[in-house]
């Protein structure tokens, strides 16, 4: 019987995790803990291998330690905006001091405005005409703010006792026998539901369902509303970057006007789990749904959203990780429809890329220092055995030509 690997799993789990470690920092990587402990939970309910549960009970009791150390760092930080600002890599950093480019003016006069005058009065306390003030209040007569009082509670209860007398007096009046009225009766037929022999039916306006009305809170014919979309490559990835947002938008005031939603790809099988299916798909209608309403103005998601999905024009496209494909980048780019829409790739370089493009660099300059050579080399055994004219020696010229256009190029792509 064929038993497939056990290190499969607790592999790809472990891999997920130093992948968010590595991009997002130590914030994220907890949260990433916390959401790899649920799915292990999940698969060590469907496995049925012995070796399988004991790996993925390892993995998770690792993810534990993690999170509970995580824990132990992070207590001594006030704020979860200050965690979050310690403990994650400039990647985050900086996509977060482009949305706080992207605020609307005007987004924190009100905290700021409501802020000042505590501060003013807190200062102009400490100068030396408070304690003038507290002098005078000192000499102040109090009596006579008392004597005012009494004669105020006088007044009121005369008044009281006009109302008093006044409500006995509607009193009678509405406890007098009523007028007697003629009664007429309405003559006319109660209306059939028939018509021609088919049953007509009403519609009724249902009690207590009244017509929501979309307030689009973020304005469709603002130019200058934000609009975003953020791409990722892995599911996992997109799961994360919300939650730290989410989190940054709850503790930031200055992206306080940020409404974060994601969408990934269906996972769930149509056929055999068709509950999960509708739920995933009813899942992602809805947040569409919002982000094309412009009930949410930033969304995270993979390549799904890329083609074959209507979206609104935005003026702020994202890509957190480098695209996979051409295609990718264009489809990417092709979603920044707005005026004056900004397109971004965060991609952070890695030392053995880095290395591997310049290896390659110095392959192809190498390969075209050759083919130049050759053709040289080639050029001047064809001068010395020719004695033509000059007329047949102006193609050598033209080889020439084409020879300082190759050593520019070669320049370009050594630039480049």
């Amino acid at each position: 019987k064929h038993i497939p690997d056990p290190k499969v799993d607790p592999l790809n789990f472990l891999r997920e995790f130093l992948t968010v470690l590595d991009e997002m920092g130590p914030w994220c990587a907890d949260r990433a803990a916390l959401a790899l402990i649920v799915q292990i939970e999940k698969r060590k309910i469907k496995t049925p291998y012995e070796r399988h549960f004991l790996l993925l009970c390892l993995v998770s009791t690792v993810f534990v330690q993690i999170r509970s150390y995580c824990d132990l760092v992070f207590q001594q930080y006030a704020t979860e905006l200050e965690r979050i600002e310690a403990h994650s890599t400039p990647k985050v950093l900086r996509m977060l001091e482009i949305f706080r480019l992207f605020r609307p003016d005007g987004a924190n006069r009100s905290t700021v405005s409501s802020k000042a005058p505590i501060k003013e009065v807190t200062e102009s306390c400490q100068l030396p005409s408070c304690q003038i003030l507290l002098k005078e209040i000192k000499t102040v007569d109090f009596q006579k703010f008392v004597d005012r009082v009494e004669t105020v509670t006088s007044s009121i209860a005369i008044i009281t006792e006009g109302l008093e007398s006044l409500k006995t007096s509607v009193k009678s009046i509405s406890d007098a026998p009523p007028l007697k009225q003629n009664v007429t009766f309405n003559e006319k037929k109660p209306r059939s539901p028939f018509k021609n022999g088919i049953r007509q039916i009403r519609q009724r306006k249902k009690i207590g369902f009244t017509h929501r009305n979309r307030s689009n809170f973020h304005n469709q014919n603002d130019p200058d509303a934000l609009c975003a979309l953020i791409f990722c490559n892995s599911k996992f990835t997109t799961k994360i970057l919300y939650s730290l947002l989410y989190e940054a938008v709850r503790s930031d005031p200055q992206l306080s006007y940020i409404n974060v939603q994601y969408t990934v790809d269906k996972s769930a099988n149509p056929i055999t789990e068709p509950k999960e299916a509708e739920v995933e798909h009813r899942k992602q209608e809805e947040v569409l749904k919002r982000f094309r309403m412009h009930e949410c103005n930033l969304l995270i998601g993979t390549s799904v959203l890329e083609e074959g999905i209507d979206l609104p024009k935005c003026n702020l496209v994202i890509r957190w990780n480098e695209p996979v494909s051409y295609r990718s980048y264009v489809q990417c780019k092709g979603r920044a429809r707005a005026p004056s829409a900004y397109h971004i790739l965060i991609v952070t370089p890695k030392v053995d890329q880095l290395l591997a493009a310049s290896g390659a660099r110095d392959d192809l300059s190498e390969q075209v220092h050759r083919r130049v050579c050759e053709r040289t080399s080639r050029v001047k055994m064809e001068e010395e055995e020719s004695d033509d004219d000059d007329e047949e020696k102006r193609p050598t010229s033209l080889s020439d030509s084409n020879l300082c256009l190759v050593k520019n190029s070669e320049t370009i792509v050594e630039e480049t």
